[in-house]
């Protein structure tokens, strides 16, 4: 019977990231991060717009649902800064007083929480290769030739062994006749 291979974890979005680090529900999830988003300066003007005109903030809760879907920062960036190009900023309250979500709250956030996901994924990562392996891979030894005795370092020529030191025979001879 031959060993099973390790099953490879695919990766897992900003979304099911968040969503298990701040333990909400995945639809929850856009509502959650849109207040982390939010500048505290302007949290009371967003309240207010929240409870009387949700629909303002429309495009925001679009863009966090799909940067949601997003599995690492790089792709995040490039999401985020296409869809700020294409969906700029209008009106009063969104221009001027930057009511609306931060991108650079949002890239501080989900930078972090990539990073403690990789942080994850490096701890369950199992490698185990034994020295002859690796003496296989690094200096092309057949698996016979890999022995702990082949795998030592070669002499240097005229160097005393284990210290460095050239030898007497290494040194160049002084010679003080001049003719």
């Amino acid at each position: 019977m031959q060993p099973q291979p390790e099953k490879i974890m695919p990766e897992r979005c900003l979304q099911e990231i968040f969503c298990e680090h701040f333990k909400c529900p995945p639809e929850n999830f856009q509502d959650k991060l849109f207040w982390m988003c939010i500048k505290p300066n302007v949290s009371w003007i967003a309240k207010i717009c929240w409870v009387f005109n949700r629909r303002m903030f429309a495009s925001d809760l679009e863009m966090l649902r799909q940067l949601g879907r997003t599995y690492n920062t790089r792709q995040l960036r490039y999401e985020l800064e296409s869809f700020r190009h294409y969906h700029k900023p209008r009106g009063f309250l969104r221009r001027d007083l930057k009511v609306r979500v931060s991108g650079r709250r949002l890239l501080k956030i989900a930078s972090r929480l990539f990073s403690i996901e990789a942080a994850r994924k490096a701890r369950n990562l199992k490698i185990g290769i034994s020295p002859e392996i690796s003496a296989q891979v690094q200096f092309g030894l057949k698996p016979e030739q890999a022995t702990p005795e082949a795998i030592k370092t070669p002499p240097q020529e005229g160097v005393i062994p284990n210290t460095g030191i050239a030898s007497e025979s290494a040194k160049p001879s002084q010679n003080l006749d001049t003719h």
